[in-house]
């Protein structure tokens, strides 16, 4: 089995706020943890943009699951309570999840 990652991507339009899933490379797989920024590729241009993984499960990729590639952060941003709390911000207030992130961690927490 392989390990795939849903991701939210951070600075996304609300019409496409939601969990995207991704390959996670043997390579990084040890650091790839729910709450950790991941660089992913997006779209149909493949453009990198940053996101923040919410789970992690084993199952097999479909032909048009992209690896993640890189890590951004050496430690975990967002515990299972933030990312809890970031999914409720989301629902309830009918922002994106990028800007839950943003409200949940200090300023400096995001600066790369």
């Amino acid at each position: 089995m392989h390990e795939i990652a849903h991701i939210f991507i951070l600075d996304i339009p609300y019409h496409a706020d939601k969990e995207y899933s991704y390959f996670v490379p043997s390579v990084i797989r040890d650091s790839v943890l729910p709450g950790v920024l991941v660089e992913v590729p997006f779209g149909k241009s493949n453009r990198r943009m940053t996101g923040v993984v919410v789970e992690l499960t084993d199952s097999e990729p479909d032909d048009r699951t992209k690896p993640i590639t890189r890590v951004l952060s050496d430690e975990v941003l967002l515990t299972e309570e933030l990312l809890g709390l970031c999914k409720f911000v989301k629902e309830y207030t009918l922002c994106t999840f990028g800007e839950a992130v943003r409200a949940v961690l200090p300023s400096g927490a995001m600066s790369k």
